[in-house]
């Protein structure tokens, strides 16, 4: 299984901007957000889960302070991303995911993966803090089909982070008044 980051060629879209492919992922660096694909085999032991976050974590570094994106098929089950059961791959990827300072964007507990043999939530959505309020919407696609026994997941990244306080102007840019030397006489 190989992963690949596709970015349609619409006149106005961002660039490509850098990749980097190492052996279960790939980075892409689109618009000044660093996109990684991950797909780690359930056939992989333990020890080569940990080196290849050993190399996503090093490739994050390099391109700070870019906000990253890290999605995908880690084939790593946890009660923190909505699966019901908890497998050992998921205590090193929640502290690996601390560590690289990474939120997870997975809500409810809709299977990502649907096979015959059973559902499960593999694919996991993390982000940087820095880009964690730019992200909304984050679903699990359910009837769609991908000639996969994936589900896609969609969610949506707006250009500038959100704000609670956006139409307000900002400290400086609206009039201030020192009631302190207010002319008292003039004011009436």
């Amino acid at each position: 299984m190989t992963v690949a980051i596709i970015a349609p060629a619409i006149a106005g879209s961002p660039a490509i901007e850098k990749t980097v492919r190492g052996r279960g992922f790939v980075l892409a660096v689109i618009g000044g957000l660093g996109i990684i694909g991950i797909y780690f085999s359930p056939r992989r032991v333990l020890s080569e889960f940990e080196q290849m976050l050993t190399e996503v974590g090093a490739l994050i570094g390099q391109i700070s302070p870019i906000p990253v994106l890290v999605a995908r098929d880690f084939n790593a089950k946890s009660m923190a991303w909505g699966s019901p059961a908890t497998d050992v791959r998921e205590e090193v990827l929640e502290e690996w995911a601390i560590s690289m300072r990474l939120t997870v964007l997975n809500t409810g507990s809709e299977s990502t993966c649907v096979r015959p043999q059973g559902e499960s939530i593999v694919d996991v959505t993390f982000v940087s803090n820095a880009l964690a309020r730019r992200v909304q919407n984050w679903k699990v696609e359910i009837g769609t089909e991908t000639l996969s026994d994936h589900r896609y997941v969609q969610f949506d990244v707006t250009t500038l982070p959100a704000t609670p306080r956006q139409n307000r102007p900002a400290v400086g840019d609206s009039p201030r008044w020192m009631v302190s030397k207010l002319d008292r006489q003039i004011a009436k």
